[in-house]
């Protein structure tokens, strides 16, 4: 057999404490010990102490261990703009370089994320080989090599875990064997095992220089090693976040001498296990607004609206950028508000807002929770032209709403959104017009849906808070609503100018704020809405 090369993954800080990593260090160490290759996340890294330090050195020094390179915040490269990949891994070389005093020749990508222009990323960052599994190679294990632009980068095709390495046969080929170190997993014993049905251990570098690769090859596109990546951006919310993270960076790498501690930010934004689960962007919409916040001015006022294809679907959203706050309407889906950032807490308030109901007033706040409501117009999800004229973005949808014996009658939607950054206040109007042939008499609501930054959330009617750990609460008569936030000392508060219905619906992770108005709309009329909204410290 040509040659065998065994790779550990250490991703897991707790592998440390576990002892896990302390018995397989021992093994690489022993007399009989075999050359490895090893990945330490940016984690494993920081925990490292000066002792453990010096043994990989004395390792890497007996050439029975190389590390490999990777990124710093361990994003998926394909999900992430060129430049900051190319800085993350730069970065992590760097540090490879400070700790260990080596250059790492070979890159561990994670999830093994591809797609063809890696290829380039990494031979410009200095790497000649990475790994990809077999499903993706479309091939057995072994050394196999693609191109990019004419240069070369080689590639270990792999069968991971060890139930795998031990069902492997020694052949001609190179074989390559993946183990990731968990805080449980195979015993030291069954790695003992595994070592011992193979005899000519190399590291990749040695393969690199001495074998010839198998054929030239052009692996598909594909994240978590076998599944097409681009898949995850079908999600809206992670598109959307993905989006976020794309606009951020393209304003830090377009300006010259930006502090280092905003792309920090930016990068901590990109992690692959925050971009995947939406239950976890909050903190990533706090490490970007931390990135803005650092490079954007805050010590004057200033407001800018643009219409731009933010997310890419074909359709322009409305961004307004200021010093106090971000807001990101999305006039294709119901002309809805789907990010308030308040920049002094680096916080995205809502998840969507400007929800437009019109409801009958028999319906109970208990059926609409269940989503038993009967939605009298159509205005939900459905698209609004909008418009920009100084501090005020404008949405307008001619629909229908169900009339008299739900006879559909022709209703007309104007809301505007007045942006007062100097104050952290929006003015909001709408304006219903009757174009149809039949009076209008039901309810309509505005639903407001924030994003809780966590469980110590207080609801403030009036000036009065109250005390309830149950947030399902029908308000009838309150001239003003605010939710306080006191883990972030921030709160939103609606103002209504007068005595308003209110409902208030708690989510594990957001409320709905609900404010309803009885509509009595003739035909050829028009009627006014008007309420505010208030960011105040706390």
């Amino acid at each position: 057999m040509n040659a065998v090369c065994l790779v550990f993954l250490v991703r897991q800080k707790s592998v440390l404490a576990s002892g896990r990593f302390e018995q397989v260090l021992h093994l690489l160490e022993s007399d009989g010990g075999v050359p490895a290759q090893m990945y330490l996340s940016r984690g494993v890294l920081e925990s490292i102490n000066p002792d453990l330090q010096q043994r990989l050195k004395a390792l890497l020094e007996a050439k029975k261990l190389e590390l490999l390179g990777g990124a710093m915040f361990e994003p998926w490269l394909p999900l992430i703009p060129k430049p900051d990949a190319a800085a993350q891994l730069k970065q992590y070389s760097g540090v490879l370089q400070e700790m260990f005093g080596v250059f790492a020749r070979g890159v561990w990508l994670l999830d093994c994320a591809w797609e063809s222009q890696i290829a380039s990323l990494l031979m410009a960052a200095g790497f000649e080989f990475t790994f990809l599994s077999t499903a993706q190679l479309e091939r057995s294990a072994g050394l196999w090599i693609t191109e990019d632009g004419g240069k070369t980068l080689r590639l270990f095709g792999f069968d991971s875990g060890l139930a795998n390495a031990l069902n492997l046969e020694p052949g001609d080929q190179v074989q390559t064997v993946l183990l990731e170190l968990q805080d449980s997993n195979e015993s030291v014993a069954e790695i003992e095992l595994c070592l011992s049905r193979f005899s000519n251990f190399k590291l990749c570098s040695q393969v690199v220089d001495t074998q010839k690769p198998q054929a030239l090859i052009y692996p598909k596109p594909s994240w978590n090693r076998s599944e097409p990546w681009r898949e995850l951006l079908l999600n809206p919310q992670i598109n959307w976040l993905h989006k976020r993270i794309a606009r951020a960076s393209g304003k830090l790498n377009a300006q010259f001498r930006v502090p280092e501690e905003a792309y920090q930010f930016l990068y901590r934004a990109q992690q692959a296990s925050i971009l995947a689960q939406p239950r976890l962007h909050s903190e990533a919409y706090q490490n970007i607004i931390e990135s803005e916040n650092i490079l954007e001015p805050h010590k004057y006022s200033w407001l800018e609206i643009e219409l731009l294809d933010f997310d890419c679907d074909g359709s322009d959203e409305v961004v307004a950028e200021a010093h106090t706050m971000n807001l990101y309407f999305k006039p294709s889906l119901g002309g809805l508000l789907l990010e308030l950032d308040a920049r002094n807490r680096s916080l995205n308030l809502v998840s969507q807002a400007l929800s437009d109901h019109f409801i009958g007033a028999e319906e109970s706040m208990s059926r609409f929770a269940a989503g038993q409501t009967l939605e009298l117009g159509d205005f939900l999800n459905t698209p609004f032209e909008a418009s920009k004229y100084r501090d005020r973005v404008t949405m307008t949808r001619i629909g229908t709403v169900r009339g008299p014996s739900g006879v559909p009658v022709s209703v007309e939607i104007k809301k505007a959104i007045r942006i007062l950054p100097k104050e952290s206040k929006l003015e909001v109007e709408y304006r219903l017009t009757n174009h149809g042939n039949w009076d209008i008499v039901t309810r309509f609501g505005s639903a407001w849906e924030l994003e809780l930054a966590g469980q110590d959330v207080a609801l403030i009617s009036g000036q009065k808070e109250i005390a309830s750990k149950d947030l399902n609460l029908e308000h009838r008569t309150t001239q003003s609503l605010g939710v306080r936030q006191n883990a972030v000392r921030l709160e939103l508060r609606l103002n209504f100018g007068r005595e308003n219905l209110v409902w208030s619906f708690q989510k594990p992770d957001s409320i709905l704020i609900l404010p309803l108005w009885d509509l009595d709309l003739p035909k050829g009329r028009s009627r006014r809405i008007q309420y505010e909204i208030k960011l105040l410290e706390v």
